[in-house]
């Protein structure tokens, strides 16, 4: 998986500068990120495949640390990360549901990597944030805080909205 990650980054350096893939991170990262977002068509193509490519580095170094026996879930996981990365995930917006994730392992006195799924899976949330942050008519401290407090408040409520460790009834 890392190969595959470190293909999408090379290729971005392929086909831009690095000058153009920084303004191209920038532009993807300040996006506000509705529905469907074509990175592409906003950053360039070197700098979305340089983002999806850090998101799948990021993606396997969590599972790496934590101790995360690769399987199909770790796959998916992975690969749907990079697959969102080209529009509506990005670098900026996906780390406040993984601490909203991480908050709520610790406030279950629990590991993180028994959530790190819900985490990584729940950053398909992340959107949202960038789209508070660079959209709403509100001045810049008050959509600061509301991206910062929802971003940690989807991470924190989706372990117990997804049912996990929830009691099955038959």
């Amino acid at each position: 998986m890392a190969i595959y990650a470190f293909s999408f980054i090379i290729f971005g350096f392929l086909v831009d500068t690095p000058t153009e893939i920084m303004r191209g991170l920038y532009q993807i990262i300040k996006e506000p990120g509705l529905l469907i977002t074509d990175y592409i068509a906003i950053g360039g193509i070197g700098a979305t495949f340089i983002n999806a490519g850090l998101l799948m580095l990021i993606s396997i170094f969590i599972l790496y640390k934590l101790k995360i026996n690769i399987s199909g879930v770790s796959i998916a996981a992975v690969f749907l990360m990079a697959g969102f990365a080209l529009f509506g995930k990005n670098l900026f917006n996906v780390w406040l549901i993984i601490i909203g994730v991480f908050l709520y392992a610790k406030m279950q006195k629990d590991k993180f990597s028994k959530y790190i799924y819900i985490a990584l899976f729940g950053t398909s949330m992340a959107p949202t944030i960038t789209e508070i942050m660079f959209s709403i008519n509100q001045p810049m401290l008050i959509r600061i805080f509301l991206s910062i407090f929802i971003g940690l408040s989807i991470g924190f409520i989706l372990p117990p909205l997804s049912g996990f460790g929830a009691p099955v009834i038959i």
